[in-house]
């Protein structure tokens, strides 16, 4: 009797591991369905500098550790970019939810990566190195006040689009563990 029992369910057992085999075939070749978080984000250029900054709006941004103690991490946020003044005050600024510590990436906390603040944003954008600059104190706007801290970590834009930006990080200042790529696309203009 046990062996009668056991010999109907053998069948069934193939059946199903087919079965299975078959759903993942068919689940890798559906494109997008077996893609990670940073499938649409991939390294791009290393030097290259962008024509002209990104826009204001909301972005997605992930970003992927590269090298040091988080090597092979990726972490996903938004980021949030407002624009304020005209010609040549015209200014970038915004913050960001991205856990920057989860890829090795260095943050002064002063003012703090989330600040939208215009005085103290988390985020600045300085045009001349087409540089967003995150958690670093030089984004205050404190006339006469210098103070070295770690230094926070910067978001060189290479490329641009209409969906968005992308380019490389590295920590900046004295404090430095990763460096990686990033991308960031619109998700709200």
């Amino acid at each position: 009797m046990m062996k009668r029992i056991r010999s109907c369910f053998i069948p069934w057992r193939r059946r199903h591991e087919f079965a299975v085999t078959v759903m993942m075939i068919l689940l890798i070749t559906i494109p997008g369905y077996a893609e990670d978080s940073t499938s649409g984000c991939r390294p791009g250029s290393r030097t290259a500098r962008a024509g002209s900054p990104p826009g204001p709006g909301t972005y997605r941004l992930t970003m992927v550790a590269e090298i040091g103690s988080r090597a092979g991490s990726t972490a996903d946020g938004t980021l949030w970019l407002i624009e304020s003044g005209t010609g040549q005050d015209r200014r970038l600024y915004g913050g960001t939810d991205l856990n920057l510590p989860s890829v090795g990436a260095v943050v002064d906390n002063d003012p703090p990566a989330s600040s939208r603040n215009a005085e103290a944003p988390g985020v600045l954008l300085w045009r001349d190195e087409m540089l967003l600059s995150v958690s670093t104190f030089s984004n205050i706007s404190r006339p006469g006040i210098v103070r070295h801290g770690p230094g926070g970590t910067g978001l060189w834009v290479r490329e641009r689009s209409e969906s968005g930006f992308s380019g490389t990080w590295r920590s900046l200042g004295h404090v430095n563990d990763g460096a990686g790529y990033y991308c960031a696309v619109r998700i709200v203009p």
